[in-house]
């Protein structure tokens, strides 16, 4: 009997230690993202403002290639090492995001997924019509760098508030199975983002848009349609239970604030 039950006591300190790695891991994370943004955002304000078409040093090019190969792989490892993650902190009743709570719409859902790739792609082809140069490869890092800090720290914002998503409130019971189904993505409402990498795109592409052409005509085109696909990407979020209307307007500005600051801090 002694030795049964000191079995029993081993296989539940066992099964603690286990359950603690995740957190341990996630912890981890955290830590190691603090530092690689904190890396970025240094070199990034280090950096001396340049025309695009003016070809930069190698250990430019590397510094900044590695930035964004860096966060986006961070952004992976992040996703794997909290792949488990349950409800988080909900905000108290609030009028703007009261009236959206239970909603659900998965053609709204798969119709903004649409519009984001649109939205994202729209900058990269832009450059691609103004020629294949030095102009575009700079923009085109320029580009994919401030999008990869966006999903960083968008991703890591969602793991740490961790918010029930809206149709997570529903009384239907098929949207409560798809909420099982989906796991922890039913946890990552705050903040937006897709709501974040349409105003990216929409930002981060039509300044280095401009910075290419002197056509006054094209620039207010583009920054006109890019700014629309992003307002109606994020609006389609809420209309699909995805987001609350707080999370879309926490995204939009983080968007636009890394959409603008990128570019500007590369000169």
């Amino acid at each position: 009997a002694a030795g049964r039950r000191g079995l029993h006591w081993k296989t539940i300190r066992l099964a603690k230690r286990a359950a603690s790695v995740p957190a341990m891991l996630r912890a981890s994370v955290r830590r190691g993202l603090v530092a690689a943004l904190a890396l970025a955002w240094t070199s990034l304000a280090q950096a001396e403002p340049r025309p695009l078409d003016e070809t930069r040093s190698n250990q430019y090019y590397y510094l900044h290639s590695g930035l964004t190969l860096g966060a986006f792989v961070a952004t992976g490892l992040e996703e794997l090492a909290t792949v488990h993650h349950g409800a988080g902190f909900d905000l108290a009743p609030f009028g703007p995001d009261d009236a959206v709570r239970g909603n659900f719409s998965a053609a709204a859902a798969n119709l903004s997924d649409k519009l984001l790739a649109v939205t994202m792609s729209a900058p990269l082809f832009l450059q691609m019509s103004q020629g294949f140069d030095t102009r575009m490869g700079n923009a085109t890092l320029i580009y994919t760098e401030a999008q990869a800090f966006n999903l960083l720290l968008a991703d890591t914002t969602k793991i740490i508030v961790r918010r029930p998503r809206p149709y997570t409130h529903s009384p239907d019971k098929r949207i409560l199975a798809f909420k099982d189904r989906q796991g922890s993505d039913a946890y990552a409402s705050f903040y937006s983002a897709h709501a974040s990498t349409a105003f990216t795109s929409a930002m981060a592409g039509s300044l280095l848009y401009a910075a290419r052409t002197d056509d006054l005509s094209a620039r207010h085109v583009v920054w006109g349609f890019e700014f629309l696909m992003a307002g109606m990407t994020a609006q389609l979020r809420v209309a699909a239970g995805r987001h609350y209307r707080t999370d879309i307007w926490v995204g939009s500005l983080a968007g636009l604030a890394l959409g603008f600051a990128v570019p500007t801090l590369h000169g």
